[in-house]
């Protein structure tokens, strides 16, 4: 082999490198960006199902009934849990964080629970004839506000 040669496999054998390098980089800036994303993902689903839980809970009648909604026009906060649970708020206390027990359940109050990164407030809006309510889940991401709500009347 003449000494051209040889040069050129040299050259080629750094750009070979450099391509492996790049291509290995691509991937591991791509497998990053997947695992966030499948956490946000994650974060949102499970607060889509607590807003639709607010939903369902609402559909009680006997639970509606527990809430007191004041008169026509007034707008009242709760906070409400699985059980059926309610808890009238205030419009600065609304968003306090939902308590998760040991079975995975989401309470607003309980005894050795942890604190989950998800809170829900409902606001109810009584009309003539029927009951507006908007039910927020709130939680934070990656030091963001981030939520989910529905909106859902209920006719008398």
């Amino acid at each position: 082999m003449s000494k051209k040669e040889k040069g050129l496999t040299i050259i080629e054998l750094l750009a070979t490198i450099a391509i492996l390098v790049t291509t290995v980089a691509v991937v591991l800036v791509l497998g990053n960006r997947a695992i966030s994303q499948t956490d946000f993902i994650s974060l949102h689903t499970e607060a889509v199902f607590l807003a639709r839980e607010g939903v369902e809970i609402l559909k009680d009648s006997s639970v509606r009934s527990d809430m007191d909604f004041g008169t026509v026009g007034d707008i009242t906060y709760w906070n409400i849990d699985y059980t059926g649970e309610v808890e009238g708020k205030n419009v600065g206390n609304c968003h306090e964080k939902l308590l998760e027990n040991e079975e995975g359940f989401y309470l607003i109050n309980s005894t050795n629970s942890t604190a989950s990164p998800f809170s829900r407030c409902i606001t109810v809006k009584k009309e003539e004839g029927f009951v507006r309510t908007k039910i927020d889940v709130g939680f934070v991401y990656r030091g963001s506000e981030q939520s989910v709500t529905l909106y859902r009347d209920f006719y008398e």
